[in-house]
């Protein structure tokens, strides 16, 4: 195991456990301090709180023993996806597997393939003996030789290094410390209960007990969230070490990082059929999809130049990879990047993510090219800067996103009181509607952020724009200050290539590439159900055909796309109502508002 990653990951797993100790440590000594240095008794009361510790712990290593079959069982149940031997990978996977594994001492009896083409892998295991690594058809389809070996690799430093035995010590310490913060909260009520029946000399010590036992709870519950925070950010270190393990094996940083370019961000040049499919000029017209409805396109999921293992399940995989003249510009790279490196949010994203960010990890892998001596693959990296701060787009969408909800039920109540306080002759009524009022206003407000007008992107001949073109945008008022919450009006023409978690028969978004990318589009339906019936009744009509998607423009740790509409070639046309649903949620708030303020002047009854 590399030197510095055991260092850091021990210290990160000692702070965690350390957290632990001084917990019962300190809980040991109010005990014993509350009872006049009785141990018996503290130990006594302490002993359901240890038997709980240790049931969970076992618990814990028990869902650890029995969790790859449960993966297993999940894949092979509620995914599309298939197990073959390793000898079915592309020949240069297969050999630096095989180099690993003798070099490393592991064993991958199997590999999983997902039928799906957003590219994609995972590993999951007990120990380097079992473990299992999971690819998509996409992976095949969309990443050179090269890339391919170096996300496989990746994936082996998880195996190597014993990344599901450091992260389920690691993610022990959270459980423990929630039961901590359960358990003694329950003890401390309870304890308060019984001595308000004791008499004075045993009721003071008791409830000198209870409050010892509500601050352990206090404390516990807030190391309970700076634990969990501390399992991320091992999380982190585990995957830049894991992208260490594989620019080392591979000699070849770079084609990792080109790798995460294009299943991170989906900066994919489209093939030369992907290219043909959009270069219909009436890609969405229904007239046009009226003559091919009953022809339609050919779904090619398992037609992605690997053989259809479903069928065939003996023969050799050959992988049909993305050329390597089709990459995208280091510019385009660098600025696509920028907003990992620059952004308020993608710090905020990041801290609450098990993996870092993708401008970080280009930036990490282009230091370690140069510490091999070899050409960093995207050296202008932080280069390029937005043309002003984004921290107050930061602050109001994350105002807007967190804290406006909770003012639906919040404004109300104060402004009642308020109204009773100031008004008192005429009551709480106008005060509460006034609150309403204003709550569906700033509602209305959010809507415009969130879903910004589009209805002159709801045009079928309207030019579209590019996946790339988001991604590079560096304009004020542009795509770069499209977030988790803020949207930017976006139309895109693309082909479906799968679902965005791939393989899984629930998965009602799906994946778009367009002629220069892949963007995640979201569907989200408000009638109960309706996204069910989508991903398993719809979305698969639509894997292969080309569309016209129009929706909102997003950046996260990856960037995605919101769906307003889209258009089918066979004419059908799917529409999300989120957006007229939230206006609606509005004018209902306001509405009420006005009715319980006109109610508390006494004009109208309630």
């Amino acid at each position: 195991m590399n030197r510095p990653l055991f260092a850091r990951s021990m210290m990160v797993l000692s702070g965690l456990w350390g957290i632990i100790f001084a917990l019962l440590v300190g809980l040991t000594y109010i005990l014993t301090d509350a009872f006049q240095g009785d141990v018996a008794i503290a130990g006594l009361i302490m002993s359901p709180l240890l038997f709980a510790i240790i049931g969970a712990l076992l618990i814990l290593f028990l869902q650890f023993l029995i969790s790859p079959w449960l993966m297993d069982f999940q894949l092979r149940w509620i995914y599309d996806m298939s197990w073959v031997q390793p000898d079915q990978l592309p020949k240069e996977m297969f050999e630096a597997l095989m180099a690993s594994m003798q070099k490393h001492n592991f064993s991958i009896k199997r590999i999983g393939i997902i039928h799906d083409g957003m590219p994609t892998a995972f590993t999951y295991g007990h120990f380097r003996k079992n473990a299992r690594i999971v690819f998509s058809e996409g992976l095949f389809k969309l990443l050179t030789p090269e890339e391919q070996v170096a996300v496989m690799e990746h994936e082996v430093g998880h195996i190597v290094h014993l990344d599901f035995v450091f992260m389920t010590v690691a993610q022990a310490v959270p459980l423990i410390l929630y039961l901590v913060y359960i358990t003694s909260k329950e003890f401390g009520r309870a304890i308060a209960r019984s001595s308000s029946a004791s008499s004075s000399k045993s009721g003071s010590a008791s409830g000198g007990v209870a409050v010892g036992f509500y601050a352990v709870a206090i404390i516990s519950y807030i190391f309970y969230i700076i634990s969990g925070y501390m399992v991320l950010f091992l999380s982190r270190i585990r995957e830049y070490y894991a992208d260490k393990f594989s620019a080392e094996e591979t000699n070849n940083p770079g084609a990792l990082a080109s790798a995460l370019v294009k299943i991170s961000y989906g900066m994919v040049v489209a093939d030369a059929e992907t290219q043909a499919q959009l270069a219909d000029k009436d890609l969405a017209r229904k007239d046009r999809s009226r003559m091919t409805r009953q022809t339609g396109f050919t779904t090619g999921i398992r037609a992605m130049g690997i053989a259809d293992i479903k069928s065939a399940k003996g023969l050799v995989m050959q992988a049909y990879a993305g050329s390597a003249e089709a990459e995208v510009s280091p510019d385009a790279v660098a600025m696509a990047a920028s907003w990992d490196l620059v952004s308020p949010w993608a710090k905020y994203l990041e801290l609450n993510s098990t993996h870092p960010l993708t401008g970080k990890r280009l930036k990490n892998l282009d230091n370690l090219a140069m510490e091999m001596g070899l050409t960093p693959k995207y050296p202008n990296l932080g280069e390029y800067k937005p043309p002003e701060s984004l921290w107050d787009e930061f602050f109001m969408d994350f105002s807007l996103m967190n804290f406006l909800p909770p003012l639906v039920l919040i404004m109300p109540v104060v402004g009642y009181l308020l109204g009773l306080l100031f008004a008192a002759e005429i009551g709480g009524g106008i005060g509460a509607g006034a609150g309403l009022v204003l709550v569906g206003l700033m509602w209305l407000y959010r809507v415009k952020i969130k879903y910004p007008q589009i209805d002159e992107y709801d045009n079928i001949d309207r030019d579209q724009n590019s996946v790339i073109e988001a991604l590079t945008s560096l304009e004020k008022d542009g795509y770069y200050e499209a977030s988790p919450f803020r949207g930017k009006p976006i139309i895109i023409d693309g082909v479906v290539l799968g679902r965005a978690s791939p393989g899984y028969y629930l998965s009602d978004d799906f994946v778009v590439q367009d002629r220069g990318g892949l963007i995640r589009v979201m569907y989200s339906s408000v009638v109960p159900f309706a996204n069910w019936w989508f991903a398993l009744r719809t979305l698969p009509k639509m894997m292969g055909q080309t569309v016209r998607v129009v929706g909102w423009y997003h950046r996260s740790m990856a960037p995605f796309m919101q769906l307003y509409k889209v258009y089918r070639k066979d004419g059908k046309t799917h529409k999300n109502h989120w957006r007229g649903a939230n206006r609606v949620f509005a004018l209902l708030l306001m509405v009420l508002g006005v009715y319980l303020a006109v109610a508390g002047t006494g004009i109208i009854g309630l």
